[in-house]
């Protein structure tokens, strides 16, 4: 199976929740589904797993503060390093990185 791996800031919430009904619409099995929050912590509450449907048990939220971490890069560039820590905790052999707005 694969993980698959978003990476997420608030005011991409909206896109996030589109593309978790397309998940659960469209990908009959996944093992993980990470969600990094590249935000205030605080964001993190405004994700419900229920959007991914069947598949709710296996997302999993991160926010930022878990690699504990002081970013010298912001906005894009700190997404694509976060994309990088992501993947390198993902639990399957393959995982897809997936930005908010695919969809």
């Amino acid at each position: 199976m694969i993980d698959l791996i978003t990476v997420v800031f608030a005011q991409e919430i909206d896109y996030l929740r589109t593309q978790a009904e397309s998940v659960s619409l469209y990908v009959p099995t996944v093992n993980n589904i990470y969600v990094i929050v590249n935000d205030e912590d605080c964001v993190c509450n405004q994700i419900d797993t229920s959007w991914w449907h069947q598949h709710a048990d296996r997302v999993k939220i991160i926010p930022y503060s878990y690699w504990n971490y002081q970013s010298r890069v912001l906005g894009w560039e700190n997404q694509q390093l976060l994309k990088l820590l992501a993947a390198s905790e993902a639990a399957s052999q393959w995982s897809m990185v997936l930005d908010a707005k695919t969809w």
